[in-house]
């Protein structure tokens, strides 16, 4: 929705899931739609708000588009990835090691949402998976939390990543400005992006900070620089 109202011209939204109420919290999507795609429903939510957006939405997994309708893909200036699976960010980093004409971003959000990141690809060959561990951790995370931070639901077997939609609009903005500024032709290297709020409060939700201090009165921070250099973290 933000990039919609950016003058972003066209968009593709691929999700295989319907909204639950547990996504209410931090979902641009409501009540009305629950039980429906996630995809089609943000869809009919953009052209209903901005009747000008192209809009192109597909209700199954990202690979699976990739495989059948590789078409999807090549006419893409930035494929933009948030669905926080491993599976899948590994598919694409593995087509971007190929060398590719659009971009790739890849974002998420750290428990509790005080921190999020975004690494950014432009067009070309390049490849992040030595970044994160073979089950998809980040080795340059910035918290760390108990049982890493997966709360269970009781009586389902289901758990859910837990975090404030405070700081999901937070991070959904910083991927939002950094796909702009690409798609704007103002970042042509790989870059990383980080957004920390309020990291005093980590502690009082049982983690640990391990991110660079704030300046005395500076509650929120972008952090743009280079992708972490490719070793292991020993601190």
């Amino acid at each position: 929705m933000q990039l919609a109202r950016s003058g972003v011209g066209h968009l593709t939204l691929i999700d295989p899931e319907t909204l639950e109420s547990a996504n209410l919290g931090r979902h641009v999507l409501g009540a009305d739609d629950l039980g429906y795609s996630k995809a089609k429903a943000l869809r009919e939510r953009i052209r209903r708000d901005l009747p000008t957006i192209e809009v192109a939405a597909h209700a199954t997994f990202a690979e699976v588009v990739m495989d059948n309708r590789p078409d999807v893909f090549d006419k893409a200036d930035l494929v933009i990835v948030t669905t926080a699976d491993w599976q899948s960010e590994a598919t694409f980093w593995r087509a971007k090691s190929s060398g590719t004409a659009w971009g790739l971003l890849q974002a998420w959000s750290e428990p509790h949402t005080h921190v999020g990141h975004a690494l950014l690809a432009p067009s070309g060959t390049f490849d992040a998976t030595n970044l994160f561990k073979e089950n998809g951790d980040f080795k340059y995370k910035l918290t760390e939390w108990p049982k890493g931070g997966i709360v269970a639901l009781p009586a389902c077997g289901e758990s859910f990543i837990p975090g404030g939609s405070l700081g999901m609009v937070n991070i959904a903005s910083m991927v939002s400005e950094t796909a702009l500024r690409t798609l704007t032709g103002n970042v042509k290297d790989s870059v990383w992006v980080s957004s920390i709020y309020r990291p005093q409060d980590v502690a009082e939700l049982g983690g640990e900070y391990l991110g660079p201090e704030l300046p005395d009165g500076v509650r929120q921070s972008l952090l743009e620089r280079e992708w972490p250099r490719n070793k292991e973290r020993t601190e």
